[in-house]
């Protein structure tokens, strides 16, 4: 399972506020497991994808933190011209479930 093992407890206070520092570890937790792509999904930004996140955790994620704890997690990313998103190598797939989790876990209707 996910361990935060290695990893700092409290990264610097001029990197992550506390509550960004706990929110990057819960969008780890939520990161951990899923596939890694060859290539970049251009299916979905990081914008979605920490909409998906902030879904799945009950919490607001900044796309920045977001896009820390993919990298963190092993993922690759590619910033989009002209715009604070990129697109991440999670497989598309991996998000899918991720979803009918949190849909399942939420009742909502799919």
């Amino acid at each position: 399972g996910f361990t935060t093992r290695g990893m700092r407890a409290h990264p610097k206070k001029d990197v992550l506020s506390d509550a960004d520092a706990e929110t990057f570890f819960r969008v780890c937790a939520w990161l951990h497991g899923m596939a890694a792509l060859k290539h970049y999904n251009r299916h979905i930004t990081s914008y979605g994808l920490k909409h998906a996140a902030e879904d799945a955790i009950e919490s607001y994620v900044p796309n920045g933190v977001f896009i820390a704890a993919a990298l963190h997690c092993g993922f690759t990313i590619t910033r989009i011209p002209g715009s604070p998103n990129c697109y991440c190598n999670i497989a598309q797939r991996a998000l899918q479930r991720a979803y009918r989790r949190t849909a399942l876990a939420r009742g909502w209707t799919l």
